[in-house]
């Protein structure tokens, strides 16, 4: 009973975009929702190839997923979106551009996306 309330827990999680896919979880699973426009599945499908999860790790296609869902206002990829460029991960290091994009999250609430506004703010 609790394996089976945990996997479901898990789903429902997954399904609303509250977490990210799983290890073993590969960009076979989310590549057809994400080129239907699906910001989840682009989001989970950046997560894939920033991680080499069933691709070879390839951050300039894991940025262009990103801001795909990031486009649509999916939180977590607008975080990452932020991460990439403060980062210089795939594209030129920019401050401004990731304060905007943490910006972005944190009005939505993302207390990781507050934390990095205030500390880029100061």
């Amino acid at each position: 009973m609790k394996t089976k309330l945990s996997s479901l827990l898990f789903a429902i999680c997954l399904a609303s975009g509250y977490v990210v896919a799983a290890p073993d979880e590969s960009a076979a699973r989310w590549e057809a929702d994400a080129r239907k426009g699906n910001a989840s599945a682009q989001c989970h499908l950046g997560n894939c190839y920033m991680h080499g999860r069933g691709v070879e790790k390839d951050i300039a296609p894991a940025v262009t997923w990103y801001r795909k869902a990031a486009m649509q206002g999916h939180t977590d990829a607008q975080y990452m979106m932020g991460i990439c460029y403060a980062n210089g991960e795939g594209l030129t290091k920019n401050a401004v551009e990731a304060l905007r994009w943490y910006r972005k999250a944190a009005r939505q609430g993302v207390e990781y996306a507050q934390k990095a506004v205030k500390r880029l703010s100061r």
